[in-house]
């Protein structure tokens, strides 16, 4: 058991017999109660997100998973292809389970599996740093006067995943992405 004080952003634990993410904590000390604790979770077996208050003093079941090292091969269909770093033993993850996150998957870049069980290789989630760089593949030409006003674009990453970008981005920049807001923060 885990007290929930202890929870912190990417913490894994047994909430319910699902295995949950912490996407999102905070503390929050009442006036005259005590004090609760607000997360933001993901179920890694739904993919639901959802908000859950705890009292200061609960706690929840530490989940045991093992993360995994790997890189990523290619995209076939549905299915994603890694190699472990460590084994060079090669691992098919479908597109449901990754879910939206792999949109920013890059062929060769490294990423962390999270994985339920190392027998079976049952990966649960992946799980990726908070901010990734990626190159700009597609987008429309420079804005006249977007270094001055707030103008926005919309721009094609390397992996997929689209996001607003300011006008003076163009193709084969490469920018630093937010991958949980799934916005921009800076060209590189």
């Amino acid at each position: 058991m885990i007290s929930v004080s202890q929870l912190r952003r990417g913490t894994t634990f047994t909430f319910r017999s699902q295995i949950h993410q912490v996407l999102q904590y905070e503390h929050i000390k009442m006036g005259r109660g005590g004090a609760v604790i607000r997360l933001q979770l993901r179920n890694l077996e739904t993919g639901a997100v959802f908000a859950r208050t705890f009292k200061n003093n609960e706690s929840v079941e530490e989940s045991m998973l093992t993360r995994r090292l790997v890189q990523f091969l290619y995209r076939e269909h549905e299915m994603f292809h890694f190699m472990d770093e460590a084994t060079f033993e090669q691992l098919s993850v479908s597109q449901d389970r990754l879910g939206p996150q792999s949109d920013f998957l890059t062929d060769g870049g490294q990423v962390t599996l999270l994985v339920k069980s190392a027998a079976t290789d049952q990966v649960v989630a992946l799980d990726l740093p908070m901010k990734v760089t990626l190159k700009v593949i597609e987008t429309a030409p420079e804005v006249k006067g977007s270094t001055v006003s707030r103008v926005t674009k919309p721009a094609r990453l390397e992996g997929g995943v689209i996001v607003q970008v300011p006008g003076f981005i163009t193709i084969g920049d490469r920018l630093r992405i937010n991958t949980e807001t799934r916005s921009y923060v800076e060209r590189v």
